[in-house]
């Protein structure tokens, strides 16, 4: 398939003149855009950038920087070198003795479900430069996979797995189990947690394109042009 083939809107079933009356709206209501980028059946219907912003702009992904984790961590299940089912203190014996019962409890699963036993974000920003002992010294107040609360926390840890397992930072992992065969930018990072890590819950830069890549992979379910990855 030759995915980001540039095509007429009305040719991928998309209206020209919604796609102007969106644009107009951005101008309108002064929605300072970089970029957008539609595309339909891996095809490009519209493309643009906003000064001083380009294609090969690095963009801080944020928050989206979580889908790129939870696909490292599902690859490395796919090479059996971790579990779901793995307590997250196996991979950190050296807090076990002194974590919270319900975080000894606490599994991959429970990370990736934002079911963490914390009803708040288990780290304290630029308050403490080690995120790490702050997740394991975090109030627990329940046990996990029981209540769903939106938690950065959960994915700097499961980032922070990743890298111990792999010796890699978790983006180059991506890059050489996958990423690399979509065209993503070689030169995409991570910004670092105090801790030295990726900070895999809000730091991936990369380019729009990029992200439309790693996206276009995850709803052809890890495939692409036929070759499952």
């Amino acid at each position: 398939m030759n995915y980001f083939e540039k095509k007429i809107p009305e040719q991928l079933g998309i209206s020209s003149q919604a796609i102007i009356e969106l644009i107009d709206k951005f101008e309108k209501h002064d929605i300072r855009m970089h970029s957008f980028m539609i595309m339909r059946h891996g095809a490009v219907a519209a493309e643009g950038y906003y000064a001083p912003f380009t294609a090969n702009f690095k963009h801080r992904m944020y928050s989206v920087s979580k889908s790129f984790v939870s696909a490292a961590v599902g690859c490395l299940c796919d090479e059996g070198k971790i579990s779901l089912s793995d307590s997250v203190v196996k991979y950190f014996p050296e807090y076990e003795s002194k974590a919270h019962p319900y975080l000894k409890e606490t599994t991959l699963r429970d990370l990736l479900m934002m079911a963490t036993p914390f009803d708040k974000n288990a780290y304290n920003g630029d308050q403490s430069p080690k995120w790490i002992d702050a997740f394991f010294e975090a109030k627990c107040t329940h046990p996990a996979g029981t209540i769903f609360d939106y938690n950065t926390a959960a994915s700097n840890m499961l980032d922070v797995i990743v890298e111990k397992v792999t010796g890699k930072k978790f983006l180059d992992y991506l890059k050489d189990r996958a990423l690399r065969e979509t065209g993503f930018s070689e030169d995409a990072w991570c910004v670092k947690m105090p801790d030295g890590y990726s900070w895999g819950g809000s730091g991936v830069m990369c380019t729009t394109r990029d992200l439309a890549r790693f996206a276009q992979l995850m709803m052809d379910g890890g495939r692409w042009n036929g070759k499952q990855l």
